[in-house]
């Protein structure tokens, strides 16, 4: 779904993310974000304009996961399913603007938007079949699920997508992963890959009075896939803000609001009253 600008805030600020060491553990991977960050990163450069050569993908594909197979990291790859009625809106304004970028596409800029192969899904799942990676398919949009088993299992979810902000779980974003592998400095044969990773204990921590029961409520108030920034308009005029505020900055405003009036029925009744 995606909180808008919430990614960018908590990347300007210090002390959200921690450096970690990916080894030796179970992850819920998020199969939709993953496929594309791994084009983004490697077929974007290979072929810019039209799409890039699936054999390169599909190696790129199987690379990485033997790369997490190496540092003994267990997943499971969990797949958006149907598309939910209520974010049929959003889904059609985002298939227009990219048919208006698509438009632009050519072989000779280097400024050329990203377009993702038809195949590029079907070719990832079969990378992960064809080397015995475990897949599932929800019904609808897989993030409830993804963070639910996150929690269960107390292990570390893998997107990007900035929704596992406020979900609280262990989120590893997947552009903090480094595509390497490195030897442990404590036992020569253990081996990891850097990265950072996100607690939701930080975010709180560094805002009293904000505790997790106020965090969907942020993702509503900050502008998401369902609901749309310019319903609050009459709110952010007590916040000194528009609704074309900066979005990483309207999050920063509500996270204060949010502190300050510290429980969840008190917010829902001042935003209900505005």
């Amino acid at each position: 779904m995606g909180v808008r600008g919430l990614t960018t805030f908590i990347s300007n600020n210090d002390g959200y993310m921690e450096g970690y060491e990916l080894h030796d553990t179970f992850v819920i991977i998020d199969g939709n974000s993953l496929k594309c960050q791994l084009f983004i990163l490697y077929g974007v450069k290979e072929c810019i304009a039209f799409g890039g050569d699936y054999d390169r993908y599909a190696h790129h594909v199987k690379e990485f996961f033997q790369m997490l197979s190496k540092c003994n990291v267990k997943c499971v790859v969990i797949f958006d399913g149907g598309m939910e009625e209520k974010k049929v809106k959003t889904i059609l304004k985002r298939s227009n603007d990219k048919i208006a970028e698509i438009e632009q596409v050519t072989p000779a800029s280097s400024s050329t938007p990203v377009v993702f192969p038809i195949l590029l899904g079907k070719v990832f799942r079969e990378v992960l079949s064809e080397i015995g990676v475990p897949m599932v398919q929800c019904d609808f949009e897989a993030d409830q699920e993804i963070a639910a088993l996150g929690l269960k299992y107390n292990c570390p979810i893998i997107s990007n997508d900035s929704d596992f902000f406020i979900s609280g779980v262990q989120y590893i974003p997947i552009p903090t992963i480094e595509q390497k592998i490195y030897v442990s400095k404590y036992a020569s044969n253990q081996f990891f890959m850097p990265c950072k990773i996100f607690r939701i204990e930080n975010l709180l921590n560094r805002h009293p009075g904000l505790n997790i029961s106020l965090l969907p409520l942020l993702s509503a108030l900050s502008g998401n896939d369902y609901m749309d920034v310019s319903l609050f308009r009459k709110f952010y005029l007590q916040l000194d803000i528009g609704d074309r505020y900066p979005a990483c900055l309207r999050v920063a405003r509500v996270i204060e609001w949010l502190s300050r009036v510290g429980r969840l029925d008190s917010a829902l009744h001042k935003v209900s009253t505005t």
